[in-house]
Formats: structure tokens, sequence, C-alpha cells
């Protein structure tokens, strides 16, 4: 008897995240994560940061999950991308068609190591 669609799916979902997670920790050293988030903190001081673990309780814990926008390319985001997340042209202005409607909630940018998160997230800030 096979697993139901929605819980094949889900792990599915899982299984390539953690491929794309295993594939950034064989690319990038962890001493070398560690100096882009370093330099990222530096580079956006203003840009308020979360953890993957953060998010992940968050989003288990909360009936007002942040919204989840992509900024990765159209390939990255066709290979994996979190569930519920909206992708947006990381070099965008941001606009309100990019967004859902409600507006209330809080917003989680994202991409693979997060330099374009963090300039689309200062841009989203200070278009309000």
């Amino acid at each position: 008897m096979g697993l139901k669609p929605r819980i094949r799916f889900a792990v599915v979902q899982i299984a390539v995240a953690v491929g794309v997670i295993a594939a950034l920790c064989l690319s990038y050293p962890s001493w070398r994560l560690g100096q882009i988030s370093d330099r990222i903190r530096r580079q956006y001081p203003d840009v308020q940061q979360i953890s993957t673990s953060d998010l992940a309780a968050w989003q288990a814990s909360s009936k007002t999950a942040p919204v989840l926008i992509d900024v990765r390319t159209p390939e990255e985001f066709a290979v994996s991308h979190l569930i519920k997340a909206y992708r947006v042209d990381p070099d965008a202005e941001p606009s309100q068609e990019d967004l859902p409607e409600d507006h209330g909630r809080a917003i989680v940018v994202y991409c693979s190591t997060g330099d374009r998160s963090a300039a689309y997230a200062r841009r989203l800030q200070r278009a309000g």
C-alpha cells in the first residue's frame, strides 16, 4: 500500500531539501558559510535574520506563518523550494503584485546563501 499523495509529496519535498542542504554543505565548508553569514550581517545590518530552525519552529507553532519569498533563479526554484513560497526576481524592485493579499503577515525572504535575499529584503523594507 503506497503513501497517500500529500504524504508522498511532503516526503519528496523533504528529500529535495535535504539534498540541497547536503549539496550546499559539500560546496561550502562550515567555515565558509560562517564567513558568508558574517559578511551579510555586516553588509545588511538593517535586515533581520532568522535561522532555518527558528523558521521551521515558527511555521510549526504559529497560525500566522510568515509569507515566504524565494529570490533564487527560476531554475533553482524549479529544483526545490519551500512549500507555499512565492518566487520573485531578486533584482526587481518589490511590487504589491509579487506579494500575497494578506499584508499583515510577516515576510521571510530566502535564497541559497543570503546575499540575494538580504538585498531584496532591504528593498522590501524601504518600499514599506
